[in-house]
C-alpha cells in the first residue's frame, strides 16, 4: 500500500513538472537568439514574483549583491521581461542596444 501510494505521488508530480516546462513560452528566447543573442544568458522563471525576489538584492550598477561585491569580466547587462531575467556581460554597445530594443531598457547594469 506504502509503496504503491509512494510511486503513485512520483508519477503525479512528474506529470506536473512536465506540463509545467511545457507550458513555457519560449518566444522571447527564440527571438533573442534569432538576432544572433550569442553572449547572452537568459533564464526563464516561473513567474515574474520569484524573478523580482532574485535580483531584489543586485544594486543598480550590478556591482554588488547583498552588499557582497561583484566583479565581472567586462561590463554587465542586465533586462527583465515579465517572469524572462537576461544578463549579458559585454563591452558591445551596439549588441546591448539591440538586446534593449527587444527587451527594454536594462534594469542594472553599466
Amino acid at each position: 500500500g506504502t509503496l504503491a501510494l509512494t510511486v503513485f505521488c512520483i508519477g503525479f508530480a512528474g506529470k506536473l513538472f512536465s506540463d509545467e516546462l511545457e507550458a513555457i513560452d519560449m518566444g522571447p528566447v527564440e527571438a533573442m537568439r534569432s538576432v544572433g543573442a550569442g553572449p547572452l544568458q537568459v533564464f526563464q522563471y516561473p513567474d515574474e514574483a520569484s524573478l523580482l525576489a532574485d535580483v531584489a538584492s543586485l544594486d543598480a550598477s550590478a556591482s554588488s549583491i547583498n552588499g557582497l561585491p561583484l566583479v565581472w569580466p567586462a561590463a554587465p547587462h542586465f533586462w527583465r521581461k515579465g517572469s524572462l531575467l537576461a544578463l549579458a556581460v559585454t563591452d558591445e554597445g551596439d549588441f546591448v542596444d539591440l538586446i534593449s530594443q527587444v527587451l527594454g531598457e536594462q534594469f542594472a547594469g553599466q
